[in-house]
């Protein structure tokens, strides 16, 4: 891989019931300037670990692959296990999801990590 990208998005869904009011939620703004950064960063092969936090199947810290824009490689790092690519998302994917729930009005939290190029490692 030419680059290595590591960042780290928390992306936290919950349901309107369970969410708290007055805890940090993701923006309009915070959402693009986040992208903006990314895109000037023009990254199409990168790595990074993806941590969610609601009531779905796996919440464990993922680690993703994306080469050429495409997830290539979904490793569970609680457990070391490869996973099905459908358990990754590209960040582009992220924020998608991020944006259709602030469009949604679904309560949403996410934290936008700094954005290094070359090795974060």
């Amino acid at each position: 891989m030419k680059r290595r990208l590591l960042i780290r998005v928390l992306l936290l869904a919950a349901a309107t019931a369970c969410s708290d009011a007055t805890g940090p939620r993701a923006s309009q703004s915070d959402l693009f300037f986040a992208q903006q950064r990314w895109a000037a960063q023009d990254l199409h092969d990168y790595r990074f670990t993806l941590q969610l936090s609601c009531f779905c199947g796996n919440t464990d810290p993922l680690r993703i692959t994306v080469i050429r824009d495409k997830v290539a490689d979904v490793r569970d790092l609680a457990t070391g296990q490869s996973l099905a690519l459908n358990f990754g998302m590209t960040v582009t994917d992220l924020f998608g999801v991020i944006r259709t729930a602030l469009r949604d009005g679904t309560p949403i939290e996410a934290e936008y990590d700094s954005i290094c190029s070359r090795s974060c490692d």
